[in-house]
């Protein structure tokens, strides 16, 4: 068992005992949901652990841009049913995912820009560019983390602001680049 898991279990047997004590009614009920969160978190857990396990060997040969996966993000493209880029901060946690399209119209966001934009401004083309209004803001964020990591960088960051290196089209290949070698 994994000292998280531990630390679910510990909350489990103490509210157990609490509510095998005798408490009043309101504070039964809300503990029973404490109890039943608990021990959601815990089956969770071991079902992420599978799941986790089973998406180690499916990414294994991928190409990971850190050394220390617990404090650095590390970084890789997973191929099923299509390429997912994944970013990975914490062992325990699932990876954040971006699919090729959204890393593309990231790309071409940063390409067509005359000028360096805020995350703002990026946000609002990337959503444009997918024919999508809601598009969770750490789905474009994951790729510039991403870019930032590389030497040299595709990018370059200024005061809250993001401006692709070089020309459209040396900003485009650098980009395709970048995600050939961390396929391969």
């Amino acid at each position: 068992m994994q000292p998280v898991e531990q630390e679910i279990q510990v909350v489990i047997d103490e509210v157990g005992k609490l509510l095998t004590g005798g408490v009043d009614e309101r504070i039964g009920k809300g503990l029973g949901r404490i109890l039943q969160a608990a021990r959601n978190a815990e089956r969770a857990m071991r079902s992420t652990s599978t799941r986790k396990t089973e998406s180690k060997s499916r990414t294994q040969s991928a190409n990971t841009f850190a050394a220390e996966p617990s404090s650095s993000p590390t970084y890789a493209i997973e191929r099923r049913g299509g390429d997912d880029f994944l970013e990975e901060r914490r062992r325990d946690r699932q990876p954040f995912r971006a699919n090729r399209q959204l890393y593309c119209a990231v790309v071409e966001a940063l390409a067509d820009a005359d000028k360096p934009l805020d995350f703002e401004d990026l946000a609002k083309r990337v959503r444009h560019a997918l024919g999508r209004k809601d598009l969770a803001a750490y789905l474009p964020r994951t790729v510039l983390r991403w870019w930032l990591s590389l030497d040299p960088s595709p990018i370059i960051r200024a005061h809250s602001e993001y401006q692709r290196r070089g020309t459209p089209e040396e900003f485009r290949k650098m980009a395709d680049q970048a995600w050939r070698t961390l396929a391969e």
